[in-house]
């Protein structure tokens, strides 16, 4: 796989001028990739995929296209997908203290609105209207807020961890009556600029139990903690690292309902704890995408996705 160039470097900057200037009659959201790597760094092979609506020319792996354009578009080109999305909203959100004080982390408000609510709202736009949400933590006030889900365009299901949290993996184990056959797991901190129905569909042409979804971030947003060869998930461990660590996890991930039998019931477990079990058993498909990801549970993440939000980029 090639490397990934260093987004702030002058002779791409001069390159994307090139694109401006090439490329604008071309196609009208140029400007979309043009403010996310001026202000966020995208890489030049991220504009390229932005620009043309594919994967970079000699991209590894099974790319998705032209996943920004389509979102700020509203719409995707092949349609809505028939998939049901798990968001896991039930932490203490520490690294946010005192804003989350008072309330839980997908709650902390941008701009006037509750995360949770930009996030909802980019699933809706991908034609995923079935949603469980796993709280904890302050939980009451997201199901106060969101209710069913009718105000919002979605049908909202929700699974409580109760007095006692239960990890990312055992929430999801309580979830367990309320989920379908197959689903996207995604995190309640995180703003993903994928396409569902893509990645849903590749994962559903294979027989594995689980797909992550991966970003070659070589230690550049955060240390780096995947290893993915061949179409797999190989090594995840955000504790030990070793150098051939240049992935992450993007944040989402799609599992069949059968990959929960690996959960011990009734106890804390972490989700980690799930994904090495399903590597040992080569059950962890990997399926990489070029998209800086973005989230809201370090001060830094949420400073820079209240930017994000200024420059109209993301679906109000």
């Amino acid at each position: 796989m090639e490397n990934r160039p260093d987004p702030r470097a002058g002779s791409q900057a001069q390159y994307v001028n090139h694109l401006s200037q090439t490329l604008t009659r071309r196609c009208s959201f140029l400007k979309v990739g043009l403010t996310l790597f001026q202000n966020f760094g995208v890489s030049i092979v991220e504009l390229q995929r932005l620009v043309f609506g594919g994967r970079p020319p000699g991209a590894p792996g099974d790319g998705i296209y032209g996943s920004i354009l389509t979102l700020v578009g509203g719409y995707f080109r092949n349609g809505p997908v028939s998939v049901q999305a798990v968001i896991l909203a039930g932490g203490l959100g520490t690294r946010l203290r005192p804003l989350t004080n008072g309330v839980p982390k997908a709650m902390v408000v941008v701009h006037g609105k509750p995360f949770l609510e930009y996030q909802i709202k980019l699933l809706v736009n991908a034609g995923i209207t079935s949603l469980v949400i796993c709280i904890g933590h302050l939980g009451h006030l997201i199901r106060e807020y969101f209710g069913d889900g009718g105000k919002f365009g979605v049908d909202i299901g929700y699974s409580d961890d109760g007095h006692s949290l239960l990890g990312t993996a055992g929430a999801l184990k309580r979830a367990e009556p309320l989920l379908d056959d197959d689903f996207f797991l995604i995190y309640g901190d995180s703003y993903l600029f994928l396409d569902y129905r893509m990645i849903v569909n590749f994962f559903r042409r294979h027989s594995e139990l689980g797909l992550m979804v991966v970003y070659r971030n070589q230690d550049w947003r955060e240390p780096s903690n995947v290893v993915a060869d061949g179409g797999f998930v190989i090594a995840y461990d955000k504790e030990t690292r070793t150098p051939e660590m240049t992935y992450v996890n993007y944040g989402a991930s799609v599992l069949r309902k059968k990959a929960l039998e690996c959960i011990p019931a009734r106890r804390p477990s972490a989700q980690e704890e799930l994904y090495r079990d399903l590597i040992r058993q080569r059950q962890l498909l990997a399926y990489e995408v070029y998209e800086p990801y973005y989230e809201v549970g370090s001060p830094e993440g949420l400073a820079a996705f209240e930017r994000l939000v200024a420059t109209g980029v993301v679906l109000e």
